[in-house]
């Protein structure tokens, strides 16, 4: 029978000011969890039963027990009901200390280095970085597209490609950004050398050296060498391997760092993959707002969605133009097409500035190859072949994972994406497994590299895209690897 929150002699849920309704019943259930009011396993009140019996909206309730699914306090069974979870869900965020979040000075990433000189075409060392496997790209297609383009309009390839970016390519990319719920035109875009110039000209157009920048912890390592380069602080804001940045440490930030702007992927994060719920990236979106601090979204990831429709952006519920976007065709359409955009908003004539400071043309023929691939109708045929291999394909990683590593090895769930974050037990060094990999040619990023302070040294991020005997033979003797150095550790 369904337990009711009465019949368990709890009182009823009181909420705190300034809390939303359904949140506040979240926290109310979580103390009747662990109080012991409900046990593992238990089922839990149907929604119209537990709207009924505390006198509050069915959608209230539903928001709730969608929170704690989030938070894998519960799970949802269908046809059966909610029900409390087997396993415990993970360890919360530390509380903010002012003590434990402190901007950080950016070192040089040896590691980083050494990634980037040996990344290449065996898949061993394809596992290293974030690249889609080149049979999940267009090749065949955009090689006739450009060969198309170079015998109708060969002067126009050749020529420089000046200002904001081939106007077809802006128009087809507005286009595609209505699936994340942009509203933008043509004239809005610039398009740029990937996503992480883009990145680049917002923080140079927005901070001045020495400044302060929030940022998801664990984050992309590509952004601390810019930060470092720009003479930046990095300021980490602890990040759920499922639901994102910690958005509670972040105003805790904002009171007592100032920073300068806020630089995060909402959507399939690097290297975790988490995705913030929708009224995250509201709250997100808000509250840098009401502050007066930009928010730089990182979207390069946002199209790589398992379902058939990707998350909305947080630009999407971006009212005053505080929100700069920064998108990719990177993982879809090929990393060496060297294709970005940034939304630049009203910061549009210094970042145009910069642009043409930084790089005084793009390269017209990807350009130009790329808004025809648009344009034909080829993208949602490639985004539903991709979306269903990325699927397999890290699923089948994971598995492999689970298989050839110690025990104790978790690794992330994600709904979309291409990559696998693996956490190994606690008292094993993946930089030391990294540098007995790297003996024998097999590359992965290790956790260290994706905070300023070295956190995540029990962490490691593969590539998932990739597939193939050869990407099997290496991961299952990264696995001996780890199981060895499992066996040095007192």
């Amino acid at each position: 029978m369904e337990g009711r929150p009465q019949r368990l002699g709890r009182p009823a849920p009181r909420f705190q000011a300034g809390s939303t309704l359904y949140s506040g019943l979240a926290e109310w259930l979580v103390s009747c969890i662990s109080q012991g009011s409900y046990a593992i396993g238990d089922r839990l009140p149907s929604i119209r039963s537990l709207s009924a019996s505390l006198e509050v909206s069915v959608n209230t309730v539903r928001q709730a027990y969608e929170l704690l699914e989030r938070r894998r306090y519960i799970d949802c069974r269908p046809q059966a009901g909610y029900f409390v979870r087997r396993e415990p869900p993970p360890e919360p965020a530390p509380a903010p200390a002012d003590r434990r979040l402190r901007p950080a000075e950016l070192p040089f990433c040896r590691i980083y280095a050494e990634i980037k000189k040996r990344s290449g075409s065996p898949e061993s060392a394809a596992m290293g970085l974030a690249l889609t496997s080149p049979d999940l790209l267009p090749g065949d297609r955009l090689g006739s597209i450009m060969a198309d383009l170079m015998r109708r309009r060969p002067a126009d390839m050749l020529d420089l490609c000046v200002g904001p970016g081939d106007r077809e390519l802006r128009r087809q990319i507005a286009r595609i950004q209505l699936d994340a719920g942009i509203a933008g035109a043509a004239d809005d875009i610039i398009v740029t050398n990937g996503c992480s110039e883009a990145v680049y000209l917002a923080l140079a157009a927005l901070c001045r050296p020495g400044e302060v920048v929030a940022l998801e912890s664990p984050a992309y390592f590509n952004f601390f060498e810019v930060l470092r380069e720009l003479g930046l602080k990095a300021l980490e804001i602890p990040s759920d391997p499922r639901d994102g940045l910690n958005v509670d440490v972040l105003r805790f930030a904002i009171e007592h760092h100032s920073p300068s702007a806020c630089l995060v992927t909402p959507s399939f994060s690097n290297p975790s993959g988490s995705t913030m719920p929708d009224s995250s990236k509201l709250e997100l979106v808000g509250i840098l707002g009401a502050a007066g601090i930009p928010l730089i979204e990182d979207d390069a990831h946002g199209y790589l969605s398992w379902s058939a429709s990707r998350p909305p952006a947080a630009k999407s519920f971006d009212r005053s133009g505080n929100v700069i976007y920064c998108g990719s065709f990177t993982k879809t359409l090929g990393a060496g097409l060297r294709l970005g955009w940034i939304l630049p908003g009203r910061h549009a004539e210094r970042i145009a500035r910069l642009k043409a400071a930084l790089n005084l043309a793009g390269a017209s023929l990807s350009q130009a190859a790329a808004a025809a691939f648009l344009d034909a109708g080829g993208w949602a045929r490639h985004l539903r072949r991709q979306r269903s291999a990325f699927a397999t394909r890290v699923g089948a990683m994971r598995d492999l994972v689970a298989e050839a590593f110690p025990p104790g090895t978790r690794v992330s769930r994600s709904n979309g994406g291409i990559l696998v974050w693996v956490e190994l037990p606690s008292h094993l060094d993946a930089d030391e497994l990294f540098e007995a990999a790297l003996a024998e040619g097999i590359l992965f990023a290790p956790g260290s590299i994706f905070s300023a302070s070295g956190a995540f040294r029990s962490h490691l991020r593969l590539n998932g895209s990739l597939s193939g005997p050869g990407v099997e033979t290496a991961l299952r003797r990264l696995g001996e690897l780890a199981c060895g150095l499992e066996k040095t550790v007192p």
